[in-house]
């Protein structure tokens, strides 16, 4: 895909890349692209991928989709996903409100919470901990620098 300056930029610079997962012919082209973009530039950057799927798919047998996107891919999958209800996300777009302000009790909502939870837990906790990599910045106890 032409990522343009500022999203080349963005991979660069990011130490993990997030990426919405959706089990379609176009989708996964797109992902094929987006990775090798994203490793073209950065070799060492960790993909993670979010299952994300409409309400009406949520009921259906999601073992299919999982499959094909974690290993040929080599995507390591988030174990939540995103169920998108689109008229939810309409009305917040509406109303001008973000969805969490718009319906807080929405599955679309309840959906990203439980993403940023996962995402602190498996991807940023152990991230931070690495003491060798140099590329996450601890928090001085000392105070600024005199």
């Amino acid at each position: 895909p032409d990522l343009g300056p500022l999203g080349c930029n963005a991979l660069g610079a990011a130490d993990v890349l997030l990426l919405p997962l959706s089990a379609t012919a176009f989708a996964e082209r797109a992902l094929e692209e987006t990775i090798a973009s994203a490793f073209a530039l950065r070799p060492e950057v960790e993909v993670y991928g979010v299952k994300s799927m409409t309400r009406e798919r949520s009921s259906a047998d999601e073992s299919d989709e999982a499959d094909p996107l974690r290993g040929p891919l080599g995507i390591e999958l988030l174990d939540c996903h995103v169920v998108y209800d689109p008229e939810t996300v309409l009305r917040a777009t509406e109303a001008g409100l973000p969805v969490f302000e718009y319906d807080p009790a929405s599955v679309v909502a309840h959906c990203f919470v439980e993403l940023a939870r996962e995402v602190i837990h498996k991807v940023l906790s152990p991230a931070a901990r690495l003491s060798s990599s140099g590329r996450f910045l601890r928090p001085s106890s000392e105070g600024p620098a005199q």
